[in-house]
């Protein structure tokens, strides 16, 4: 079983160390995660994204019906994973944090603390 689970997870491992936030709010809705985005927002040396990336758990159906997409014509849902385009998926999350290098990087998400899934990913 673990071996499986270090296969899954391979493709979250990213490919630029600088590009990454210095670190992750996992907040819950209703929890302050909007009061304290914005206090940190106001310091001049950290830069948090104005919007929640989702990026750790953008795959979830559930918690992102958004994110998937209904092609009429050829009766299939697609959405953007890991597994079928990564070098897409990091240049995306990653150019977020393009340019602000020399500042503490952060980003927020209030579906993180209830994803099964972001915390590993995460990790």
């Amino acid at each position: 079983m673990e071996f499986k689970e270090k296969s899954i997870l391979k493709n979250w491992v990213a490919p630029k160390d600088e590009l990454l936030p210095d670190f992750i709010i996992g907040g819950a809705m209703k929890s302050g995660t909007s009061s304290l985005h914005q206090i940190l927002d106001s310091h001049p040396d950290i830069f948090i994204p104005d919007r929640e990336l989702h990026f750790f758990n953008m795959d979830c159906l559930i918690q992102h019906e958004g994110f998937h997409h209904y092609n009429e014509s050829k009766d299939v849902w697609t959405a953007q994973t890991m597994h079928s385009d990564p070098d897409s998926m990091w240049n995306w999350y990653q150019s977020k944090f393009q340019g602000k290098e020399g500042l503490v990087k952060g980003e927020d998400s209030t579906t993180y603390l209830a994803s099964a899934i972001a915390a590993e990913r995460i990790a």
